[in-house]
């Protein structure tokens, strides 16, 4: 769960030349997820995981106003993860994960490849 916090702005107006101050509330955002993990060896490991989040739509208000919704703001992104990990050594472990996106709110594709070192 993430909660965002109201923030009051100077102007939100897209017109050049008007001012619009306002504050803005983005949707508290519900993210679920789940998956499993399957070791090859004491080094060697792949994972498969789906992950969901949920955002409902932002609000703007106008000084002395109340909130309204911002039309279309709401999203909901859904990813399918996959990731391999291998330990180099007691220090070192290499993690790669390629993400695909299931929801027009979510990345098409992200790549990622990681280098955790304990000291």
């Amino acid at each position: 769960y993430t909660y965002n916090v109201a923030r009051s702005f100077s102007d939100i107006s897209s017109v050049v030349g008007q001012t619009q101050p306002a504050t803005v509330k983005l949707g508290d955002i519900v993210q679920l997820g789940g998956g499993v993990a399957l070791a090859f060896s004491d080094k060697d490991s792949a994972s498969i995981s789906y992950t969901l989040a949920l955002e409902p739509e932002s609000k703007t208000k106008a000084p002395g106003g109340s909130y309204q919704d911002v039309p279309g703001s709401q999203t909901t992104a859904a990813m399918l993860n996959f990731g391999l990990n291998h330990v180099v050594n007691r220090h070192l472990t290499i993690n790669g994960a390629v993400s695909i996106g299931l929801t027009p709110d979510a990345p098409n594709f992200v790549v990622g490849v990681r280098f955790p070192y304990t000291f």
